[in-house]
């Protein structure tokens, strides 16, 4: 805090930091559910589908504008995982790109 009460740069930046740690906290943990799910092997290649879908609208409602970034890390991810433990084909989950 400065003189006047007012939090300081340092300060700021350091709320920052963590509020941009939490975020991806979150999003670590909405990706690493949505993997779990998949890992089980019982979802069928709709409701792989459906999770994979809703895991990204979860995940852009904290990163809104990050489409192209979560398309390109976390969608193979959770198709290969999908592919590997559900027992899924790509034929199976090409409805959803």
């Amino acid at each position: 805090m400065n003189g006047e009460g007012l939090p300081n740069r340092q300060t700021i930046e350091v709320e920052a930091r963590r509020q941009e740690n939490i975020r991806l906290a979150k999003i670590r943990a909405i990706v690493d559910r949505a993997g779990i799910g998949l890992s089980l092997g019982i979802l069928t290649a709709e409701g792989a589908r459906a999770l994979i879908k809703e895991t990204r609208r979860q995940v852009l409602e904290l990163a809104p504008g990050e489409d192209d970034k979560f398309d390109l890390i976390y969608t193979s991810r959770l198709r290969r995982i999908a592919r590997q433990f559900g027992g899924l084909s790509e034929n199976d989950l090409n409805e959803f790109s």
